[in-house]
């Protein structure tokens, strides 16, 4: 008989979500998180992909640490934003 107090079963049988290199993926999320949204799919040929915040560019990858490094030198193009009016168009 358990003693009182005593854990009869564990909470969980294991931890869900977790896969074998996820120390590594959660460097790798944390460390670009600014700017990168990784994530991991299970099962697939390159399950690790990361979408920019805020341009349309996915980049996948089937090793988190080649992933990592990609996203360390890749700069997506900046773009020009017109805060001011240009000179022919207060002409009119």
């Amino acid at each position: 008989m358990a003693r009182p107090g005593a854990r009869v079963r564990a909470y969980l049988p294991g931890v869900p979500g977790r896969f074998a290199d996820y120390p590594a993926f959660a460097a790798v999320a944390a460390r670009h998180h600014a700017r990168w949204e990784v994530t991991h799919h299970e099962g697939e040929p390159v399950p690790y992909r990361a979408r920019h915040r805020t341009c349309e560019i996915t980049l996948a990858s089937d090793d988190v640490e080649i992933l990592g490094f990609a996203l360390s030198a890749f700069e997506p193009a900046s773009y020009v934003r017109p805060y001011l009016p240009r000179a022919e168009d207060t002409a009119r």
